[in-house]
């Protein structure tokens, strides 16, 4: 093994938060943090890079397919929903995925940790440290893509709209969406 892994974990929780921004294309352990600036997840690269892993996948990617922070800001008016052949809803949506990467990039962080070794040693240590990792700081790992997301972070998201200086039109786009959230989780604990 390349570490133990709670010299690893110990090593990751040291980091200083980086943005996302400039991430290397380098491989090995990452760990995403949310907009309070709390660990939420451990991950590898998977034969990837931090780059591709973070930005790429978790932070534009989808909110399925274990993207964590599209899918944990997928709330609200960052709220994407199902797609429709209605071409309003698909600007509305548009909208609202827009913002969430906006919010994402703007709040939250992650820490790296450049790791020689094969995918799978790398892979390895993620998996133990995971499971020796506090809950807490595994949250996003233990979530079922399919469980509801965190609330929206409202007066955070009122601030970017205000810096952002997005106009009517958009802030109702926004607004459709967060409605269409609402409707989605009473229906799913209906």
């Amino acid at each position: 093994m390349i570490m133990l892994p709670g010299d690893a974990l110990a090593a990751l929780h040291g980091l200083p938060l980086q943005s996302l921004t400039n991430i290397p294309k380098l491989k090995g352990i990452y760990a995403l943090v949310d907009h309070e600036h709390h660990f939420r997840y451990i991950g590898s690269t998977k034969g990837r890079d931090f780059h591709n892993r973070i930005h790429s996948r978790h932070t534009t990617g989808t909110e399925e397919n274990s993207h964590k922070f599209s899918w944990a800001y997928n709330t609200g008016r960052m709220y994407r929903g199902p797609k429709g052949d209605d071409e309003e809803l698909m600007r509305d949506r548009q909208a609202a995925k827009d913002l969430r990467t906006l919010f994402i990039r703007k709040h939250c962080r992650a820490v790296w940790m450049p790791l020689e070794g094969t995918r799978q040693e790398i892979e390895e240590l993620e998996h133990s440290m995971v499971w020796l990792a506090p809950i807490e700081t595994v949250q996003w790992n233990k979530q079922r893509v399919k469980s509801s997301p965190p609330p929206e972070p409202t007066e955070l998201v009122d601030a970017l709209i205000e810096e952002l200086g997005i106009d009517p039109l958009t802030k109702a786009r926004l607004e459709r969406q967060a409605e269409r959230y609402r409707v989605a989780i009473r229906k799913a604990a209906a």
